[in-house]
Order: C-alpha cells, then sequence, then structure tokens
C-alpha cells in the first residue's frame, strides 16, 4: 500500500507541479474504501476535501489550513502541496469515522444543502488560494495546526499564533510555531 502511494505521488509530480494554478490535473493518492488508489483530480478537489476534513464549517480555518500546509511542503525539497496535504490530514487518511469517509468522497452526494454550502465555501477558498489570491492570516510563521487537546498533549512547547481569518471568529484549530529543541 505504501509503495502504491509513493508510485502515485511521483506520477503527480511527473504530470505537473502541484503548486502551479490553472486546470492542470495530477495524480494523487487517495483512500478508498477498498484500499488505496490513485485519482486523478484537480489539486482544489484535494485541498477543498482536506478544508472540510480540518475545519467543516468553520471558513476562519480555511486560509490558516492552506497556507501552513504550504510552508510544510515548502520546507522540504520535492514535496507537493498535495503529498503534503494527504500525508498530514487524518481524515484524508482514513481516520474519523462515517464523516471522514463523507470527506474522502467529496465531491460526492451531500446529506443536506448545508454540506453543499460548506462545500462549495471550502472550493472557493481553494481556488482563490491557487490563484495565489488568499492572504496568509497568520504572518508566514505556522508550521502545524491540531486541536487544543493535540497541541497540549504532544506540543508542550509550541508557541500558539492567532490565525483567523475573520475578525471576530476565533479558529477551532489551533496554529502554531513547533518549537525544535535541541
Amino acid at each position: 500500500m505504501f509503495l502504491l502511494i509513493l508510485v502515485a505521488l511521483g506520477l503527480g509530480r511527473a504530470l505537473g507541479d502541484d503548486r502551479l494554478p490553472g486546470p492542470s490535473r495530477t495524480v494523487s493518492a487517495r483512500l478508498a474504501a477498498g484500499g488505496q488508489r490513485a485519482v486523478v483530480e484537480p489539486l482544489y478537489v484535494t485541498l477543498a476535501r482536506f478544508l472540510c476534513g480540518e475545519a467543516d464549517h468553520h471558513a476562519q480555518d480555511y486560509a490558516a489550513l492552506l497556507w501552513t500546509m504550504q510552508r510544510r511542503a515548502d520546507a522540504v525539497p520535492g514535496l507537493t502541496l498535495r503529498a503534503t496535504v494527504l500525508g498530514y490530514s487524518m481524515p484524508l487518511l482514513g481516520h474519523g469515522g462515517a464523516r471522514g469517509e463523507w470527506v474522502r468522497a467529496l465531491p460526492g452526494e451531500f446529506p443536506t444543502r448545508v454540506y453543499r454550502t460548506t462545500w462549495d465555501r471550502a472550493v472557493k477558498y481553494a481556488q482563490t488560494f491557487l490563484r495565489g489570491e488568499l492572504p496568509d492570516p497568520c504572518a508566514s510563521v505556522t508550521n502545524h495546526f491540531g486541536s487544543p487537546a493535540d497541541m497540549a498533549i504532544n506540543y508542550p512547547n509550541a508557541v500558539h499564533i492567532e490565525c483567523s481569518s475573520m475578525p471576530g471568529k476565533p479558529t477551532v484549530n489551533v496554529f502554531f510555531l513547533e518549537q525544535v529543541l535541541h
């Protein structure tokens, strides 16, 4: 299974650069009910599924999530944004029960109109980000995010950064700069 992911990610890099805006399609690894399979989809679809999985309808988190993942991808030569998102997001990695299954199946059926609205908003943010038109609300310093419990338990030396893109609406995720202790 791991080999298939590496092959699919390598093909993605061979077919196009995930960081370039536009309609180019690349190959990505995607978790499906029967295991791993390669799927061709636009990068904005992968990013929108990521946003729905990590922040659901909390759009105030969307810009910070995208910029944090871009910084993580940029920190490793040859690593694409798509590979970073697919390797980092718990819902896209196969966790999260029924909700995780729904996120991985997007843009499939929407149980209610609210979910359609959430998906449309996530797509808009992803496309705006890929065009280079989405400001970074984190002042270019975050390299990690997680739940408040995740931060307290796994990253006690982290420096919390406020990253909401909507004044008066705090993020549901905690964005931070992970301090590396030597």
